[in-house]
């Protein structure tokens, strides 16, 4: 009985793990994310994020947001609106299309060029007891901006999109 016991267990685990790891299947999560990205540009979202705790939307209509810990929240500062009808009806949009993906992002950090067009977007992946990965789009080549300590690492997955982990 103890060799079934420690097969179901390996099994378990095994999806468990595969379960957290984002990015198993990154070129297609890639090409959905490239899919949403027009329509993130149209709506100049610069923040995006969506975890029980913490909702936010930073846009061309403002900052919103709905938390108790809008210290540890808003990750880019700056004060926030309680969201409104409008605000509201985009974030659900935005949710639809994170959700829409198979990459399913907790957070989102998009900059912008001078002419409104993206010049990089942090795509937030995780889950408990994983580690936090992020896909990377900057259509110009990497920035070098990202910090690289000894438990990172970094993979280009097509010219322009890169997966960085943090263990």
């Amino acid at each position: 009985m103890r060799p079934l016991a420690g097969l179901i267990g390996l099994v378990v685990g095994s999806a468990w793990l595969l379960g957290c790891q984002p990015g198993a299947n990154r070129p297609a999560e890639v090409d959905a994310l490239r899919d949403i990205l027009p329509i993130l540009e149209r709506h100049q979202v610069r923040e995006f994020r969506n975890e029980d705790w913490c909702l936010v939307l930073r846009y061309v209509r403002g900052t919103f947001a709905e938390t108790d810990s809008p210290e540890t929240c808003l990750l880019t500062g700056g004060a926030a609106k309680a969201f409104d009808s409008q605000a509201s009806a985009d974030f659900d949009e935005m949710k639809r299309l994170m959700n829409g993906t198979t990459v399913d992002p907790s957070y989102v950090l998009i900059e912008y060029s001078s002419t409104g067009s993206i010049r990089s977007a942090v795509f937030e992946t995780g889950c408990a007891g994983c580690s936090v990965g992020r896909y990377i789009y900057e259509p110009n080549g990497p920035s070098g901006s990202r910090v690289r300590g000894p438990d990172t690492s970094e993979v280009e997955i097509q010219a322009d999109w890169f997966w960085y982990q943090e263990e």
